[in-house]
């Protein structure tokens, strides 16, 4: 099911349990549970995308737009029936966003040829020594300003790109669906990739380094 909403107030307010104080996102994916799905575990039936239409992603000078949030908010819905909700690194300091969004970043550009809509203020954080050659915290994902926000997302794309690149994308969709089934990400590393975190992460912040000279 989708949504198209006016304004910001709307999308975080239309459908929701409770309101948002802060909206900064431009859309997103709503898990809706089973009906009398019965157990304790929390069963997803179906989702519900909404989107902002007054986004940057529906303005004149950006027609890819339209297909690039949709592709985006829809790759969430693709795999949201996997999460566990109960994945033992979220219990703590929430979920991997660099997982999540990054996964739902690389499908709604694959395909694209040449640099994203983020890639220009990526290469600028880069160069002047912002970049600490760091997969995204997720205790910092969404704390650090707008600016840093849209840098995580770019970081989280670039990583399950690298992955597809190196891997194969049957490997890196098999990462992302490991951690959303409840391994620990550096688990999902080992089980799906055959790596350690730590030299995955090395490697790709080289490629990172590499996409933004």
């Amino acid at each position: 099911m989708t949504s198209l909403v006016p304004d910001k107030e709307q999308l975080g307010t239309l459908f929701q349990m409770t309101r948002k104080k802060e909206v900064t996102e431009a859309g997103f994916s709503m898990p809706l549970p089973e009906f009398n799905s019965g157990g304790a575990k929390f069963a997803i039936g179906a989702t519900r995308v909404v989107m902002d239409t007054s986004s940057g992603f529906f303005k004149p000078d950006h027609p890819t737009g339209p297909q690039e949030i949709f592709r985006h908010e829809f790759a969430h819905s693709m795999v949201e029936a996997l999460n566990k909700y109960d994945n033992p690194d979220a219990l703590f300091l929430g979920q991997e966003n660099w997982i999540l969004e990054g996964f739902a970043e690389y499908l709604a550009n694959r395909g694209a040829s040449g640099a994203t809509l983020r890639t220009a203020h990526a290469r600028q954080l880069v160069r002047n020594g912002t970049f600490r050659d760091r997969l995204p915290s997720a205790l910092t994902w969404n704390v650090e300003g707008e600016e840093m926000l849209d840098f995580n997302y770019y970081l989280g794309h670039q990583a399950i790109r690298y992955m597809a690149t190196k891997y194969g994308e049957p490997k890196a969709f098999g990462f992302v669906a490991a951690y959303y089934q409840g391994a620990r990400k550096e688990d999902a590393f080992r089980q799906a990739l055959g790596v350690e975190m730590a030299t995955f992460e090395r490697e790709w912040a080289t490629f990172v380094r590499e996409q933004t000279r």
